[in-house]
């Protein structure tokens, strides 16, 4: 696990939520923009 292994738990699910929050909405953004993008072509 390396040093996640050393984080407190409590750190770690806040990081990792913070994390998946960032993914998720920079997976909707781009998938909005391409479809933004499909329609213009």
């Amino acid at each position: 696990m390396g040093t996640v292994a050393h984080a407190p738990l409590s750190f770690t699910v806040v990081a990792a939520v913070v994390i998946a929050g960032w993914l998720g909405v920079f997976a909707l953004r781009e998938r909005h923009g391409r479809r933004r993008a499909a329609r213009t072509n």
